[in-house]
């Protein structure tokens, strides 16, 4: 016998509970549908949360840094390299080994390598190992040099491998030119960002943050930057 929709009707009802296949089709594809929703919204939380993380940490990074400052004759440590990651030792250059004794971080004993959480992106660190990178090496944060009215300022300086030293700028100075709220000091970093980054496994593919890229400014105020 056939449906008036032109199914055997043994197609459409399943005798034993009552319910067509046709109406668990439905329910599932519904099911489906609000899964998706539901995972959506899940992500964009995540993401948000992951942000806020994020800039409530670099936030910190500056106060230590301006505590620094403060007895450093003005200036923030440096030079240092262009990517940071969260590692410190006690003889490494990095931000972290720095700033270990104002973000209350512990003492390396001997050759120990340490991670300061306080430099760990949640979103990066789960990307980044999500494609084959380790930990103890990503980069979470690029120190770029911000470009005003023709002049670069790096507050960290630069030092790289085989290349002239650039010696932090001067709070003092950078103040005294009115720059100090517009030099970024550290930046969301992934391969987008810049070309030296692409191929590097423990840097991440894309910006962690979505739209947005989180900076940390020489003022010690953070802020989100719209990607075009």
């Amino acid at each position: 016998m056939m449906s008036s929709a032109g199914f055997p009707s043994s197609f459409l009802r399943c005798r034993r509970d009552g319910v067509s296949v046709l109406e668990m089709m439905i329910a599932i594809v519904i099911a489906v549908i609000l899964a998706g929703s539901i995972m959506a919204v899940v992500q964009r939380s995540r993401q948000s949360a992951e942000r806020a993380g994020c800039l409530s940490q670099i936030r910190q990074i500056g106060s230590a840094l301006h505590l620094y400052a403060q007895e450093h004759n003005g200036s923030f440590p440096g030079p240092l390299p262009g990517n940071q990651g969260a590692y410190y030792t006690r003889a490494s250059n990095t931000l972290a080994r720095h700033l270990k004794s104002y973000l209350f971080l512990p003492e390396p004993v001997g050759s120990e390598r340490l991670i300061a959480k306080e430099l760990e992106c949640a979103a990066a660190r789960r990307m980044i190992l999500a494609h084959g990178g380790t930990a103890a090496d990503a980069v979470y944060y690029n120190c770029p040099t911000t470009k005003i009215n023709g002049a670069g300022y790096r507050p960290l300086g630069y030092i790289a491998s085989g290349a002239t030293s650039l010696p932090p700028a001067s709070l003092i100075a950078l103040g005294s030119e009115g720059v100090l709220s517009k030099v970024k000091v550290l930046l969301d970093a992934d391969w987008l960002l810049s070309a030296a980054l692409v191929g590097n496994r423990n840097v991440a593919r894309e910006p962690v943050h979505g739209k947005v890229r989180n900076a940390l400014f020489a003022d010690g105020h953070v802020e989100g930057i719209p990607l075009e």
